[in-house]
């Protein structure tokens, strides 16, 4: 519920440091939630704003967290060890913060411990991006972009789109859309490589027994 995902979080902020860190949070509960977090790379500053990772971390989301094609929930379906699952880049990002990456998934308590250790191999898994892989995020991204833009809520979009970018009309999202078209494979690899580098320091678990 509400309460046990504001512990969680409260839990992921305060334990984020240099080091490797397991907490559980024991509640009476018919599921175990497990978050696997670390601090975010990168903030949403004029410099983010005009880097190619602007457009890089999307994609990369895309593949990894997003879809029911996206490798997350592949493993969930390789392995059927967890129900739902979440992952994030920079949650919470701003000007001068950089947020939070994390993976949220829940399971029964009794497989708490082999769903962190698939986890864990999920994170560290170095499988090149595929070349279908990029095409469908691609795909993804770019179209979730064009429909915000045409749907009811364009303005308020557009508003959140110069917040995020230093520009407020819809010929910066389809500037946006095009330097997303235009991310080679190679450049997608090397950039998951290089998020990926970074250990996910925080282990948290809330339920009735410790996966620790």
């Amino acid at each position: 519920g509400a309460g046990a995902n504001g512990r969680l979080t409260k839990a992921v902020g305060q334990r984020s440091s240099a080091r490797k860190v397991d907490v559980h949070l024991p509640m009476e509960s018919a599921q175990t939630t497990l978050v696997l977090a670390r601090p975010g790379s990168y903030t949403t500053d004029a410099t983010f704003r005009r880097t190619p990772t602007n457009a890089l971390l999307p994609l990369l989301h895309a593949i990894c967290y997003r879809s029911l094609g996206s490798r997350l929930y592949g493993v969930r379906e390789r392995t059927g060890l967890f129900y739902s699952c979440t992952g994030a880049f920079g949650r919470g990002a701003g000007v001068e913060h950089k947020g939070m990456d994390e993976i949220v998934v829940r399971c029964k308590p009794e497989t708490a411990s082999s769903t962190l250790a698939a986890l864990e191999g999920f994170v560290r898994d170095t499988t090149p991006i595929t070349e279908r892989e990029l095409t469908s995020a691609k795909a993804l991204v770019t179209s979730s972009l064009v429909h915000a833009v045409r749907a009811d809520r364009a303005m308020e979009t557009l508003v959140d789109w110069g917040l995020r970018t230093g520009r407020c009309d819809e010929h910066s999202v389809r500037d946006h859309v095009r330097r997303i078209l235009d991310v080679s494979l190679p450049t997608m690899r090397a950039f998951a490589r290089d998020v990926f580098r970074a250990p996910f320091l925080v282990r948290v678990a809330a339920g009735p027994t410790s996966p620790f």
